[in-house]
């Protein structure tokens, strides 16, 4: 597929060829170089490069232009400009200021009316930013500005032409349903009226990156652009698609897995009751999975608002069948008797459902887009799944889902219903006091040393041994034995990992989960009294009383509590998972020939209760801090030494 079929996300604004041409220049200062004019259109900087941001700009009218519109800038102090004309500098020039939002307006009058559209791209980011008539266009972050254009355009009131029961309708391979639905309209009392694109197949990638930003399939853009002029809807209808899912269950039949609920803790009394011959799969890993694939397609969608400036809502595929045999038998014949073969359990499969369902409903939440959750009168009040009159095939709901879709979006136009409140993943730290909240920035290692520039060091000595190529070498410690680790690998050696993540997990996320990182995944290992309590634990030698800490809604493991990429749904899920990394640590003391062990600190906090070592203060990253029962230590020389004479007994 050429690039000429991809735009980037401003151009959806110029997909009519709409922008007024016209003789004019922008003259951009940037920190380190200095003014630059474009007398071509009324665009500068430079968005691939952040060492040069824009301080301050002017734009200049050619002598008798008709087209006068007037610009301001706001500062790094939060200082706007006030508005500008013709010629006239807003921002600074050489004094280091930065720029953090602009906006520009039209003053004269014209026929058919005209807009200014400004584009701007802002430090820490490949999105473009939009802003129309007087709003200010500015990163949510407040980043200084890095690129920018401005627009002149003809205005068009999609609003003021919209009729007030139509809709457009866009999506993937559900859109057929509310398409059936549409044509039945009669049978099911509908009385919006939807007209429906089709995206599967047709628009596809429908993003990539390109010069370093995001760009948009083009076809799909001017299809919408053309639809929405003819038809004149009051609201825009997004469709998610449901392949992601179809993707995660069918990966079951490479290796069996299962996920864990909110409630997994009552599901099962002990951990020996819950499955043996299947993978657990955590569901964090699922949902980043989810996420990223997902955001190109939920991103696009508050620039199709802003375009239109109409409504834009998301309406969510049904969840799955519960029903075994009505799953496989409403399946399309290709895929049905792989799927008899080797078939996830329905509590498996809703689970993948529900972590999809607050993917999207996270990813809505962060763009702004408003998310209508399946129709209460579709599911089936036993199991969650979807009722039995309900389906279509094994992947999608029938035309009676889709009527029930429409309704509830022609309750919500009339303002009977309102979509329910999402509870999305909230990203922040536990704001838990603890005695590392308040303490300066050259305490802590990466803000005082690693963000530095260093000399190389290069110690040579003589070997008392050799290590091989051959030789399956493993790694644990601190940050160092991540580095010795790239090195080996690099060289040509051996690098031993015992600890694999699930085929279904992409190999970008398996490393944020710290797959590979070690040898396995424990984690950095600051002190060897940590490293001699780990290898005692996964013998069953030492079992700690405070193993679990609470984080937010969720739990982490005490002894790696960052390993996870967001809080596990229970305590079960914890201890599940680390079954599973103790297992892996027993196979590489047993077959790795060398372990290289970094020291990282003396200083740890420790538990009262039974002496066990954490690798953060508690508090920090998961648990409460309480000085009944955690206590700091700094181990002396002699007790380093020991508890390392001990780890080499253990591995001897």
């Amino acid at each position: 597929m050429s690039g000429s079929e991809f735009i980037k996300p401003s151009a959806a604004a110029e997909m009519q060829a709409s922008e007024i041409q016209f003789n004019g220049s922008l003259t951009v200062h940037l920190s380190g170089i200095g003014d630059i004019k474009n007398t071509v259109s009324l665009s500068g900087g430079f968005p691939s490069d952040p060492s040069h941001m824009i301080e301050g700009f002017c734009v200049e009218m050619d002598p008798g232009c008709s087209y006068q519109f007037e610009y301001m800038a706001v500062t790094n102090e939060n200082i706007p400009s006030g508005w500008a004309r013709n010629g006239i500098f807003v921002g600074s020039r050489g004094l280091d200021g930065r720029i953090i939002g602009f906006a520009a307006r039209m003053i004269s009058n014209h026929e058919p009316p005209l807009e200014c559209l400004c584009i701007g791209q802002f430090v820490g980011s490949e999105d473009l930013i939009e802003a129309v008539d007087s709003e200010l266009c500015e990163s949510p972050d407040k980043s200084p500005l890095l690129s920018m254009k401005i627009i002149i355009r003809e205005a068009v009131s999609y609003k003021a032409r919209a009729l007030k029961n139509h809709a457009v309708v866009f999506g993937h391979s559900h859109a057929k349903i509310i398409k059936n639905a549409q044509e039945k309209s009669r049978d099911f009392s509908l009385t919006l009226d939807c007209n429906v694109i089709e995206m599967i197949g047709k628009y596809s990638p429908f993003s990539k990156f390109e010069n370093g930003s995001e760009v948009y399939h083009q076809e799909f853009l001017a299809d919408l652009e053309k639809t929405v002029r003819d038809h004149r809807p009051s609201i825009l209808v997004a469709l998610m698609s449901g392949l992601e899912i179809m993707i995660t269950i069918r990966a079951y039949s490479i290796k069996p897995f299962y996920v864990l609920g909110d409630n997994a803790e009552i599901e099962q009394s002990t951990l020996s009751s819950y499955p043996q011959d299947k993978e657990l799969l955590p569901a964090s890993a699922i949902y980043l999975d989810y996420v990223e694939l997902m955001r190109p397609w939920i991103k696009a969608l508050p620039m199709v608002r802003r375009r239109f400036n109409l409504p834009v809502i998301m309406l969510s595929p049904p969840p799955p069948i519960s029903d075994d045999e009505s799953y496989i038998r409403y399946m399309p014949e290709e895929i049905r008797l792989d799927m008899r073969r080797s078939m996830p359990p329905s509590v498996t499969r809703y689970r993948v459902w529900t972590i999809w369902m607050q993917a999207v409903k996270d990813l809505c939440v962060e763009y702004g887009v408003v998310f209508f959750p399946p129709p209460e009168t579709t599911i089936d009040s036993k199991d969650g799944g979807l009722a039995l009159l309900y389906h279509g095939d094994g992947l999608h709901a029938n035309e009676h889902y889709g009527a029930a879709q429409i309704k509830m979006v022609e309750t919500y136009l009339a303002g009977n219903y309102t979509p329910p409140e999402v509870n999305a993943f909230s990203k922040k730290n536990n704001k838990n006091s603890n005695p590392y909240s308040s303490l300066p920035s050259e305490n802590f290692w990466r803000s005082s040393i690693s963000d530095r520039a260093m000399s190389s060091v290069d110690p040579v000595a003589k070997a008392k041994f050799k290590i091989t190529k051959n030789d399956k070498i493993a790694t644990a410690g601190s940050c160092f034995a991540q580095h010795i680790a790239r090195h080996l690998k690099s060289s040509g050696f051996t690098y031993y990992v015992s600890e694999l993540p699930h085929p279904v997990i992409p190999q970008n996320i398996a490393e944020q989960m710290g797959y590979g990182m070690f040898t396995a995944r424990y984690g950095n290992i600051y002190t060897a009294r940590q490293w001699h309590q780990l290898l005692e634990r996964a013998y069953g030698i030492f079992e700690p009383i405070d193993d679990v800490w609470q984080h937010g809604s969720g739990f982490v493991d005490a002894f790696r509590p960052r390993i996870e990429i967001k809080p596990l749904y229970s305590e079960a899920e914890v201890r599940l998972l680390r079954e599973s990394h103790f297992k892996a640590v027993r196979q590489a003391v047993e077959n790795a020939d060398y372990f290289i062990f970094t020291l990282g600190l003396t200083e740890c906090w420790i538990s009262k209760l039974d002496g066990a070592v954490y690798p953060i203060c508690p508090g920090v990253a998961g648990g409460v801090f309480d000085n009944t029962r955690y206590e700091f230590d700094n181990f002396t020389v002699s007790e380093v030494v020991a508890d390392l004479q001990a780890c080499y007994t253990f591995l001897r």
